[in-house]
């Protein structure tokens, strides 16, 4: 089962020409002089593992897990960027300092700008993932609302899979190749067990992805389907 629309994850395509160069700048990423050095890839010993973190056996354990699942995933393999996750290291401890104030500005004004133009105050997500980088089955119960998730890989080898909440089948969906691709995914609480949205992503190559959340309310359904369409909008 690949690639559906409904009212559990729809496709977007991405044509905007002001919002492709925001995300072009963060497919660029891994490609700055010194990127490798100075930022620090979380989970790395995890990274000969992928196969069984993004696979059946794992996704089982964690749906078995049922509300005991917080909702975070247990390894996220890349390069964690989101700027307001004070948990995690984004950089090695020995990195150069000029990078690291120009690396963190640089992140802050694409974040900023993506903010602005999706009208969105929470950034969920922003990861670049190197060559066999993944984040594992999760189902983010524990932030519901209504994400866009934006990803890229150069050469298409990377997908997002979920369990879809009716059939149970595994979706998967596959990015286009040197392409941005945008879906608008609503994941639920464990108060709406009919909504709760497993999912898992992988890649061959580098990808990055980013993802925001709007307000999770039935009021703000006319602004979103807006914002979807700026989005999708060559003008």
């Amino acid at each position: 089962m690949t690639q559906v629309n409904d009212q559990y994850l729809k496709h977007v395509e991405v044509n905007n020409p002001e919002l492709l160069e925001i995300l072009n700048e963060y497919s660029k990423l891994h490609t700055m002089k010194g990127f490798e050095e100075n930022c620090h890839l979380t989970a790395a010993q995890h990274k000969r593992q992928r196969n069984f973190y993004v696979g059946p056996v794992h996704m089982e354990e964690i749906v078995g897990q049922g509300k005991e699942h917080e909702g975070f995933p247990d390894q996220l393999v890349g390069y964690n960027f989101k700027l307001s996750d004070r948990a995690h290291q984004m950089f090695e401890k020995d990195a150069d300092p000029v990078f690291k104030r120009d690396m963190t500005h640089h992140l802050r004004d694409l974040n900023d700008k993506m903010m602005n133009f999706l009208s969105v105050k929470h950034n969920a997500l922003a990861a670049v993932y190197p060559p066999g980088g993944f984040i594992s089955w999760h189902n983010n119960a524990n932030a519901p609302g209504f994400n866009l998730i934006f990803s890229y890989s150069g050469d298409g080898s990377g997908y997002f899979d979920y369990i879809h909440p009716e059939t149970k089948e595994v979706v998967r969906c596959q990015d286009e190749a040197g392409k941005w691709t945008c879906k608008a995914a609503y994941f639920g609480h464990y108060g709406e067990s009919d909504k709760v949205l497993y999912h898992a992503a992988s890649t061959d190559d580098w990808r990055c992805t980013v993802s925001y959340v709007f307000d999770w309310s039935d009021e703000s359904a006319d602004f979103r389907e807006m914002v979807l369409a700026d989005i999708s909008s060559a003008e």
